[in-house]
């Protein structure tokens, strides 16, 4: 729609287009049924409008002589062409006999980072020969950031092959020369952040509304966060949401805390219906009741009213509060033995959370997943660093974390995504995770990045956010669903020179396999610490990143670890007839390992396929 196009419009080369036609035409048939447009609805009917009504698009190109676009590098293909429509180029103007109108586009193409929204920055690049003999105004002088930040800005930005030619310079002296420090972990790299902030504030050199914190998605705010409150430094998550008072991250921590808490109550009645099982305010109600008269806890409540011959919750919704009980009564009597980020994993498919998050957040479902899979990461940390680490252990660690009050009346730092952060500035910004992974970030294939382009734009916003330092960080490893995986330094520094770019003298030593192959030498040759050069367990070969794509699939790296057993074990069940207290007896489909434990498909008459873990069921 953004490009256009009615479903008619459109001709699908394979099942996959032809399908999304199909979505396009049954969305434009719910939207008609119910009266509403959405916003690319409304640019594409004005442009139809002016398309088809002759007198109708005169009218308005004669009233209206001169046309301002503002931001005009984040224009889709229907904007410009509807701009074309209404203000045509002067050809078009002549040929219709019509006087020039004047447009006056205004943009920078190298801050055009929204094309996962529709926009094109080609649009901006083009519009010089669309509208023939246009004058061009460059804006290279900068009221913002020190010389020193605009020339590892330039820097980097100049590497893009489509872009108009420009070299931003200040009048402003001063500031030091941007600093990268690199860290061997990500828990490292926040931890610097945190005594560098807190540095910066005890020395009086900025506040703490003078510090912003930049990362590449929202989930990496999470281990930031965690070392801010760790050293009592106030701050803000803007245009989101703290990591744990995120939707998906109150979910699975209340699973959690059910399985450890059996009466906890809100825990209780925040999974009741997570995912749906049709537990609506009424059976809710219901339950409380029950629980209250009876003076026994909500998940005792549940058990009691869809058990037995006088049970109160029948049907579906019976069977499914029946198997929320199951699987909170398996994670409490697995916590004692298993480890936190284990269970979550078993969790997570034992309920279908991702087929959840698809279902109620399809605009974000991946993004949503990747923060639980932090909260996994969080686990990891947990467990390497305790020595007898339990899920109690870590959401008591949790607790702490949210409990944590901070004083904001002496401001507090901002922390965003670098999309958030375009339009704003700040005295001192830390950019993280400059890392091949992280920014440039991967998605779809191995190691491939979608547009590098549009990433290397991105990393441009956020350097020139700077006003007066700027200071770069990232790590040799960092935890991705559970796992250590090695990273390389961001392909955006390759060209950067020591002038441009100084490394912290606290960084640890960069392997020479973890060096850009093209690297003038000096950036990376700088004299630094030494007692942390030295292989780092579990490093000795690169992990290729993992991609969220396909979140139908667990990725290997949260995967629990099979037990060595042969596959004749699982042979043994497949045929044999079983019973489930709940569900009755069935038929053994299928049978698989799930961490220590064994998972098998079984077909109940009464309720079709479930999938069930073999210590639910007696053999027959």
């Amino acid at each position: 729609k953004e490009d256009g196009l009615r479903p008619r419009d459109v001709a699908p080369r394979d099942e996959h287009g032809r399908t999304l036609v199909r979505i396009y035409e049954a969305y434009e048939a719910q939207c008609e049924r119910e009266g509403v447009v959405d916003f690319a609805e409304l640019m594409l009917r004005s442009y139809e409008l002016l398309r088809d009504d002759d007198p109708l698009r005169e009218h308005y190109r004669r009233r209206f002589r001169h046309v301002l676009v503002d931001e005009f590098q984040d224009t889709n293909k229907l904007q410009y062409a509807w701009l074309k429509m209404f203000a045509p180029p002067p050809a078009e103007s002549a040929a219709a006999g019509l006087a020039p109108q004047g447009v006056f586009a205004v943009g920078d193409d190298d801050q055009s980072i929204y094309a996962w929204r529709g926009a094109t920055v080609g649009n901006l690049l083009g519009f010089d020969q669309e509208f023939e003999g246009c004058r061009t105004i460059r804006l290279e002088q900068n009221y913002r950031s020190t010389q020193a930040i605009l020339d590892l800005a330039n820097r980097v930005i100049s590497q893009n092959r489509a872009r108009k030619e420009k070299r931003l310079w200040t009048d402003r002296r001063g500031g030091s020369v941007p600093s990268i420090f690199t860290a061997r972990t990500d828990r490292e790299e926040a931890e610097f952040l945190a005594r560098r902030v807190e540095s910066m504030v005890r020395s009086g050199s900025a506040g703490y509304g003078d510090i912003a914190v930049f990362y590449r998605t929202n989930s990496q705010s999470r281990i930031y966060e965690e070392q801010l409150r760790r050293f009592g430094i106030p701050y803000q998550v803007l245009a989101g949401t703290s990591f744990y008072d995120r939707e998906e991250i109150k979910d699975i921590l209340a699973y959690l805390r059910a399985a450890v808490n059996p009466r906890d109550e809100i825990a209780a009645l925040r999974i009741a219906n997570v995912p749906k099982r049709g537990v609506g305010k009424k059976t809710q109600n219901l339950i409380k009741n029950y629980a209250r008269e009876h003076g026994i806890g909500i998940l005792e409540a549940m058990r009691d009213l869809v058990r037995g011959p006088d049970a109160e919750i029948g049907g579906k919704t019976g069977l499914s509060i029946a198997e929320l009980v199951d699987i909170v009564a398996e994670l409490g009597t697995s916590s004692g033995e298993t480890r936190p980020s284990r269970l979550t994993d078993w969790l997570l498919d034992a309920i279908g959370y991702r087929a959840h998050l698809q279902t109620k957040h399809p605009d974000n479902a991946d993004e949503r997943l990747e923060n639980v899979f932090e909260l996994v990461n969080a686990m990891a940390a947990y467990e390497d660093e305790e020595e007898n680490p339990s899920l109690t252990g870590f959401l008591e660690r949790t607790a702490l974390i949210q409990a944590t009050d901070t004083d904001l009346h002496d401001g507090a730092v901002s922390l965003m995504t670098i999309h958030a952060a375009k339009g704003l500035e700040y005295p001192v910004v830390f950019l993280t995770g400059m890392e091949e992974g992280s920014l440039p970030l991967f998605r779809g294939g191995q190691g491939e990045v979608e547009d590098v382009e549009e990433e290397r734009r991105l990393c441009y916003v956020a350097l020139t956010r700077a006003k007066r330092e700027l200071i770069l960080t990232n790590c040799l490893s960092r935890r991705v669903f559970g796992q250590f995986q090695s990273r390389r330094q961001s392909r955006f520094l390759d060209t950067v020179a020591a002038n441009e770019l100084t490394r912290d003298p606290s960084s640890v030593r960069v392997p020479s396999s973890q060096r850009p192959s093209n690297h003038q030498g000096s950036l990376f040759d700088r004299p630094v610490r030494d007692d942390f050069d030295q292989r780092i367990p579990g490093l000795d070969h690169a992990v290729d990143p993992p991609f969220l794509d396909n979140i139908e699939v667990p990725p290997d790296g949260l995967r629990m670890t099979k037990p060595s057993r042969s596959d004749s074990e699982l042979d043994n069940y497949i045929g044999r007839a079983a019973r489930h207290k709940t569900f009755g007896s069935g038929r053994i489909l299928q049978a698989e390992y799930s961490g220590d434990r064994i998972k098998l498909t079984i077909r109940f008459p009464r309720v079709g396929e479930k999938k069930v873990i073999s210590s639910f069921v007696e053999l027959e």
